[in-house]
């Protein structure tokens, strides 16, 4: 066997078998249980006032054609994201997943030990890294199948078509999120050496980027793009231009947060009927389902930020680790 894949092997199964690993994963698993049951029943009431509704208009005796869709599954898989609170959890088992890679190695004395065998460094951090990979995959397929199970099972409605893909792509997302902060809690390791040190830079970072973004994205858009008071014979277009230009920058400053561009994708990607202030409508019966391409050309932007921080992050430990000081 490759020692990459050895490496990989063995990072895998420490983890599996290691007790922080097994009680935030059970944590993970039992928020999301409680969200998914929560969105399973959020949306029979909303399939309930649905068909009461229209159960009400064609008893009416008129002719009534209301443009309102009608509650889609995805409305139960929403709540993973705000009652599950993934993007905070999935962080956390990244962070702890890498904090240590090398560090912890390096404290055991086994770095050297690994080192002076006929095991490059570049074998050693790619064998990691797969097994990195490895780990938050079956973590992220696991919760899915669960949550997926326990859904279909409250609601006897089970995702398919068009809402399948979309919840697969949901997963997909919180695959690369929690890899990036796999990789950001990897480079602290090789960075700081300790992995005490480790674990508190990158829970800083993890503080930062996903409480702290958005207000200083807001203040500096205040201040760089302010809107201005309404003033008597201002024109419209003015006022709109400026609101445009403040939340755009905004949203470019909320690129730098792993966490807002996970929940900007997924509340697009779980919602066929979102509407962002490009393509939004106004009036009754207005609301038009967009297709997958339609909403991932919506997010580009976010997604592929998480992406580059992971690159950027995964090269920098990279480097670092060919060039340091291992004594």
């Amino acid at each position: 066997m490759e020692p990459v894949f050895v490496v990989a092997k063995k990072e895998f199964s420490e983890n599996m078998s290691s007790m922080r690993f097994m009680v935030l994963f059970g944590i993970f698993v039992v928020m999301l249980l409680l969200a998914a049951y929560q969105g399973a029943q959020a949306y029979q009431t909303e399939l309930k006032s649905y068909n009461d509704m229209m159960t009400g208009y064609q008893g009416s005796g008129y002719s009534v054609k209301v443009d309102m869709p009608k509650p889609s599954i995805l409305t139960a898989f929403n709540y993973l994201i705000s009652g599950a609170s993934v993007a905070i959890i999935g962080a956390i088992i990244g962070i702890v997943v890498g904090f240590d890679a090398v560090s912890g190695e390096r404290e055991r004395g086994t770095l050297k030990f690994l080192l002076t065998q006929p095991l490059f460094r570049d074998t050693l951090i790619n064998g990691k890294f797969l097994g990195f990979i490895s780990l938050i995959f079956v973590v992220v397929l696991t919760s899915l199948i669960i949550c997926i199970g326990v859904i279909g099972s409250a609601t006897g409605v089970f995702p398919d078509g068009d809402d399948l893909l979309r919840v697969m792509l949901f997963g997909l997302i919180t695959f690369l999120y929690m890899l990036a902060f796999v990789v950001i809690g990897m480079f602290f390791s090789i960075f700081l050496k300790e992995s005490v040190n480790a674990l508190l830079a990158a829970i800083a970072i993890f503080i930062v980027v996903n409480l702290l973004i958005s207000p200083i994205a807001s203040a500096v858009a205040s201040f760089v793009a302010p809107i201005p008071s309404y003033t008597f014979g201002m024109h419209g277009t003015a006022m709109q231009q400026a609101y445009q230009n403040n939340y755009n920058l905004q949203q470019q400053i909320s690129y730098l947060s792993p966490s807002e561009n996970f929940r900007n994708i997924n509340e697009v990607i779980l919602n066929p009927y979102f509407e962002n202030r490009e393509n939004m409508q106004f009036g009754f019966g207005q609301r038009v389902k967009h297709t997958i391409s339609d909403s991932l050309s919506m997010v580009w932007g976010n997604i592929i930020a998480i992406v580059v921080a992971l690159v950027m992050f995964f090269i920098a430990s990279y480097i670092l680790f060919l060039r340091q000081d291992i004594s």
